[in-house]
């Protein structure tokens, strides 16, 4: 689908606020509001956007994101690994296909904290008996920010089909930035104030946000007759969106947008020019959507971009890094998944390391 230039302003506006209703994006965009909702239906119809999905606040959980690169020999192992691993493992988040220094796969596992010489023990395991070849664990600094850019449509222009962004002036002001670590804010644990319900609703949550309380009960197959729970689904609702809820994301159909590819760089570089670009990103975000993490070499970098913007991007990189493992990531193998309710063990209030074991994942 070609995107409609009237759109854009209600993309943006449904960027700026995922949740708001039909009424309040009307009123942003100066439209009546049958028309808001006719126009986001065929929007999602024709996919230009398919969902809003929410990312969690991992310290409120108890959990955290496990960063990882996976070289895998042969194409069968590769699906193997997609289809029965990434799918049975209960914690995967996210996994892409990788081409570059070797071919495999680009991985995430939102883990619960503390846990992670299971996953450690289960990826030699299949080393071992050479379902992959090898694995990386990318070392992030634990309590540095992930900076998180998200597609800014502002910078589209629909009638020339492509983005309008400078590079280099960005780049320019990349010294006026402090060369100071932005840490992450350490949030309070929930797990001892939520029960079975609020975990099943975080998994709705994380896998398609904007819905009506009623969809979302339908899907877990909740009975809204049943007097007072309605009322108890939207107060658990509204808990949940401010106490464990980090933002909620639209996603986009990136062909609509000439995206067509993501990129992953692994950099080795000074610590100053990683703090530098760190709060770079956060004060000046560029309209691409990317994740920016602090290594202990450098940084990680994953941006989705169109391939005429790349050139700018090395450009950027060569003069900062002294080592660069890159990677072409297959955009049309990524996967995100939600958040497994069954991995979360309601007796103790905690997360089941059990189900990590390589029995547990492996079992047909």
């Amino acid at each position: 689908m070609t995107i409609e230039e009237r759109d854009l302003p209600l993309l943006i506006s449904l960027q700026e606020n995922p949740l708001a209703p039909a009424s309040k994006l009307a009123q942003a965009v100066n439209l009546s509001v049958p028309t808001v909702i006719n126009r986001l239906e065929l929007l999602r119809e024709d996919k230009v956007y398919y969902k809003v999905s929410a990312d969690l606040l991992l310290d409120t959980l108890e959990l955290e994101i496990v960063d990882i690169l996976i070289e895998i020999e042969s194409l069968d192992k590769l699906t193997y690994f997609e289809q029965k691993i990434c799918y049975k493992h209960p914690y995967t988040l996210f996994r892409i296909r990788c081409f570059g220094n070797f071919f495999g796969l680009y991985t995430q596992f939102r883990i619960p904290i503390k846990s992670k010489e299971w996953l450690v023990e289960f990826l030699e395991y299949l080393k071992k008996n050479k379902t992959i070849q090898d694995f990386t664990i990318i070392n992030v600094l634990k309590d540095s920010k992930p900076i998180y850019t998200t597609t800014n449509l502002a910078n589209w222009e629909p009638n020339l089909m492509r983005w309008n962004f400078n590079w280099e002036n960005w780049f320019s002001k990349l010294d006026t930035n402090n060369a100071t670590r932005l840490k992450s804010k350490k949030e309070n644990s929930l797990l001892n104030k939520i029960d079975n319900l609020d975990i099943a609703l975080l998994q709705e949550l994380t896998i398609s946000a904007r819905r009506k309380n009623t969809e979302i009960m339908e899907s877990l197959k909740l009975d809204k007759n049943i007097v007072g729970l309605p009322q108890k689904i939207s107060r658990k609702l509204q808990f949940l969106t401010k106490k464990a809820i980090a933002q909620f994301r639209v996603s986009l159909q990136w062909e609509t947008f000439e995206i067509f590819n993501s990129f992953l760089m692994s950099c080795d570089c000074e610590k100053k020019t990683s703090y530098k670009l760190q709060n770079h990103l956060s004060n000046n975000p560029i309209p691409f959507e990317s994740t920016f993490k602090l290594t202990e070499k450098g940084f990680l970098w994953y941006v989705r971009c169109p391939a005429s913007h790349f050139s700018n991007i090395s450009e950027i990189i060569w003069r900062l890094c002294k080592k660069v493992d890159f990677f072409y990531l297959d955009y049309k193998s990524a996967i995100y998944y939600g958040l497994w309710k069954g991995a979360f063990d309601h007796s103790n209030h905690n997360w089941s390391i059990d189900l990590m074991k390589k029995e547990k994942v492996l079992e047909e």
